[in-house]
């Protein structure tokens, strides 16, 4: 999947914009929307999109300017200009930042459609030469989702539930969602981070530190169930997999 960023200042743009790469379909779906430069490098940042259909004349930062500081955070991104104002100076600077193409507004659906054909091509190139790790192929969304489950899965009352409250979407929207793209439920994705994290204690950590304790630093309340799935996945107990792979303390 082709992750693209639209900034314009104009919802109804965005919207249409939107609506035609849906249209178009294939491997681009719209990960995010910006209304200004400043939004656009947040966004960008969080979604490292592969195609960003730029507006130029925005409030505050304009195009241009966040296009020169987007290269830096997400220099592999292919950036389309479509701007209402039919100025030299804009196309020149569009030039030097290199650019893949230039449309002025109205823009006809044909022509945007041929211009996906292009990026289809092009990106499809770029692939092959430089596959990228798996992660990167998140949607903006799973992405934060993964962000905020690494960053709380010590909480024993991290759950579905409160994901979806969270993030304002529907348990079964995540659920599907965290399927598609990571191969993993929410509670298959927060059992491997929450083990890996207590293999990781029991291998460093001090030899004292109960079991128990283990299991409540990693968002466990029962240390039974913990040294039961815990065995199920290592195929030994915690206190053996201490025993094999603890480093000695003098």
């Amino acid at each position: 999947m082709y992750r693209v960023l639209i900034v314009d200042d104009e919802p109804k743009i965005r919207r249409g914009l939107s609506q035609w790469v849906s249209m178009y379909g294939g491997p681009f779906s719209v990960v995010g929307e910006a209304h200004d430069g400043e939004e656009a490098l947040k966004v960008a940042k969080a979604c490292e999109p592969h195609v960003i259909l730029m507006d130029v004349c925005m409030p505050g930062m304009d195009g241009l300017e966040a296009i020169d500081r987007i290269r830096h955070t997400a220099p592999g991104a292919v950036v389309v200009v479509i701007t209402g104002h039919d100025d030299f100076e804009y196309a020149h600077r569009a030039i030097k930042l290199r650019v893949f193409d230039f449309f002025l507004k109205p823009v006809r659906q044909k022509d945007f459609d041929r211009l996906f054909d292009q990026l289809s091509e092009k990106l499809g190139t770029q692939v092959l030469a430089a596959p990228e790790a798996a992660e990167q192929h998140y949607s903006c969304l799973v992405r934060s989702i993964k962000a905020y489950i690494d960053s709380h899965y010590e909480d024993n009352q991290l759950s579905l539930t409160r994901l979806a409250d969270h993030f304002n979407v529907s348990k079964c929207h995540i659920s599907k969602l965290m399927k598609q793209e990571m191969g993993h439920s929410f509670t298959e994705y927060l059992m491997d981070i929450r083990l890996k994290k207590a293999a990781e204690i029991l291998a460093t950590g001090h030899p004292s530190t109960s079991i128990y304790e283990v299991a409540v630093e990693v968002g466990y309340r029962s240390q039974h169930y913990f040294s039961r799935i815990f065995k199920n996945t290592y195929g030994m107990a915690p206190t053996e997999y201490r025993q094999l792979h603890g480093h000695p303390y003098l």
